[in-house]
């Protein structure tokens, strides 16, 4: 069944994911041109979170996702609608950079993070290490 993660409690969870504070130890990501923080939902499963962003115009090969020192980097370039349609008075869709950040912590598995895209939206796949997950301990008889 899956549970929306409430964000403060995300952020109290140590070793899940969060967004990243800026700190001043590490240097910020320097990003040519303008860009928007997609929208992020986080669902707490039994054994994974999933993370889904919201990045309508990108093409799959135009997505990014790196993971580099404990930080999860979702990048992505909409890109410009080919057809110029004749006699166009309005236009609200304008191509853009999407950028978002997230600190991971020890509690996901980091080598079997997974990603899909589709229409739209991109879906990770952050699954809680086997440290973190509960098991059951038998009891023996001595």
């Amino acid at each position: 069944m899956e549970q929306p993660a409430d964000s403060k409690e995300m952020t109290k969870q140590q070793g899940m994911a969060k967004p990243v504070a800026r700190d001043a130890a590490r240097p910020e990501q320097i990003r040519q041109g303008s860009h928007v923080h997609p929208p992020v939902d986080v669902i707490r499963r039994e054994d994974e979170l999933l993370l889904r962003a919201d990045m309508p115009g990108v093409a799959p090969d135009g997505i990014d996702v790196r993971f580099e020192n404990g930080i999860l980097i979702l990048a992505g370039k909409a890109r410009e609608r080919a057809e110029q349609a004749k006699g166009e008075l309005f236009r609200e869709f304008v191509p853009m950079d999407y950028y978002r950040e997230f600190t991971v912590g020890e509690g996901v598995d980091r080598e079997k993070i997974t990603a899909d895209y589709d229409a739209g939206v991109l879906t990770l796949h952050l699954p809680k290490s086997e440290a973190t997950k509960p098991r059951r301990i038998e009891v023996r008889k001595k």
